[in-house]
């Protein structure tokens, strides 16, 4: 088992629900190091009311990362994470994740979140990204979709 995974939390094939955590200052370390605040791999999760803070990786996903999988993410706090290579907010591999008021603000280091692998498929609504080198970087072929009328909100400051 790789430790470089999950500073926060780690989670492999499980269906969670994570409700009203605070995941703060953790550190995904190492060569692989992936989801300083957490790692879902292989999860139909949902995260809800939740604060991912202050959390480091030294490769990619500083506040979250998800590996496969289709993530529910509602009015969760994604803020002042870090990753060296890519995604300090949140990094998305091979994922198909739901967006719903969720708020990712002043992640450093790079992309706010990375979209990577050819069936990532995130869907925003009413969703903000805010005080980012790069507020949304998509590697994937797949297309980004937003719902409602201001579905994505990007800013710089």
């Amino acid at each position: 088992m790789d430790f470089g995974q999950g500073g926060g939390l780690r989670l492999e094939g499980s269906d969670a629900i994570l409700r009203d955590n605070t995941i703060s200052a953790n550190t995904a370390g190492g060569r692989t190091g992936q989801g300083g605040g957490l790692y879902l791999s292989n999860c139909n999760a949902q995260l809800d009311d939740n604060l991912i803070t202050g959390n480091t990786s030294t490769n990619k996903g500083g506040g979250l990362y998800l590996n496969y999988g289709d993530a529910l993410l509602t009015n969760n706090v994604i803020a002042n994470n870090q990753a060296t290579e890519n995604g300090s907010g949140s990094y998305l591999f091979e994922s198909v994740s739901h967006w719903r008021h969720t708020t990712l603000v002043h992640n450093t280091g790079n992309q706010g979140i990375y979209v990577d692998g050819g069936v990532a498929v995130p869907v925003f609504t009413n969703t903000v990204l805010v005080s980012h080198t790069v507020a949304l970087r998509p590697m994937s072929i797949a297309p980004l979709r937003s719902t409602a009328s201001c579905g994505l909100i990007i800013s710089p400051t």
